[in-house]
């Protein structure tokens, strides 16, 4: 009997752990780790996804509502000419001072007599901008527009690539 309780208090105190015991430890947070990588990695996919949607729709929105507003305020269209005509500039007259918006590395630019602004943000690249003339010969005439953006923002299923189009006619 003695033997039995000598046995009983030499495990009590024992201190450390087995190496058994530690290969569970490091198991259980090599599991937690990974779980909490792959939820990390998840979030910041989340994010870029977001922030690339997010460029590119305030883009294309800010663009579409500044060609709709010098539009309706435009006195005539220079170019594209004729109707039917299609163009990657646009041209129009605006109380005597020609706004021509065009393509420029990437960005779409506004020209006119006050210099030379950037329609898109930094985030953003312009692809493509296409310009057709609608209508007939009188002053009403209307124009379509596409115009294709594309993020910056790197992220793992490719950029954000968006076709914006319209159709809008002078007052």
């Amino acid at each position: 009997m003695k033997k039995i309780k000598y046995l009983l208090s030499k495990n009590n105190n024992q201190k450390g752990s087995t190496f058994i015991e530690a290969i569970l430890y490091i198991a259980i947070y090599s599991i937690l780790l990974v779980i909490f990588l792959q939820m990390f990695t998840a979030i910041i996919d989340i994010q870029l996804e977001s922030e690339a949607r997010s460029s590119v729709h305030q883009d294309g929105r800010y663009i579409m509502e500044r060609l709709t507003f010098d539009l309706r305020r435009a006195e005539s269209v220079s170019i594209p000419l004729a109707p039917g005509n299609q163009s990657s500039n646009l041209q129009l007259v605006i109380n005597g001072v020609n706004f021509t918006y065009n393509i420029n590395n990437g960005n779409l630019t506004l020209t006119n007599d006050l210099g030379t602004d950037n329609l898109n943000s930094v985030e953003t690249t312009v692809s493509g901008i296409n310009f057709t003339r609608l209508g007939g010969t009188s002053d009403k005439n209307t124009i379509k527009m596409s115009l294709n953006l594309i993020s910056k923002t790197l992220k793992r299923s490719g950029p954000q690539n968006e076709t914006f189009k319209t159709t809008i006619g002078l007052r």
